[in-house]
């Protein structure tokens, strides 16, 4: 009869739900990343529509309307960007609360294995004192027998 665990049912149940957390987190550190390349790309765009507009304004040919045009579209894209810097906010809580949650699951998982561990050590200890019981006792069977 080899080594059986009796909560291996249990363990297999922590592995999934590890697994699961896992993939939940990822999933909220993609979108975490999304929203801060967002963010990254908006402030780009700024960039690009300050330097045309520079572009323009050096040229000599300042139209007043485009530059204004210009103005709202930065002006617009900074209330996008602190919109979806309170979103990247939202996301960080979460995704640090599913990270807490991971981390819970791979606590009781690996406290699982280690009980495992702790069982089959105790069960191969058991083994060996048997079997060690056995060859005692055959030995001494042996030796009774050559003594008469």
């Amino acid at each position: 009869m080899g080594f059986k665990f009796n909560f291996s049912t249990l363990l297999k149940t922590r592995k999934i739900s590890e697994e699961m957390a896992k993939k939940v987190f990822a999933e909220a550190e993609a979108n975490v990343e999304n929203s801060k390349s967002k963010i990254n790309h908006m402030w780009s765009e700024i960039d690009l529509a300050r330097q045309r507009a520079y572009e323009i304004q050096s040229s000599g040919a300042a139209i007043a309307v485009e530059l204004e045009g210009f103005d709202h579209f930065v002006s617009g894209l900074k209330v996008k960007i602190e919109s979806e810097r309170n979103v990247l906010r939202e996301l960080l809580a979460i995704a640090e609360e599913k990270r807490e949650l991971l981390v819970e699951a791979s606590k009781e998982h690996k406290a699982l294995l280690k009980l495992k561990e702790k069982m089959y050590f105790r069960y191969k200890k058991a083994k060996e004192k048997k079997e060690q019981k056995q060859m005692d006792d055959m030995a001494t069977m042996r030796f009774k027998r050559a003594s008469r």
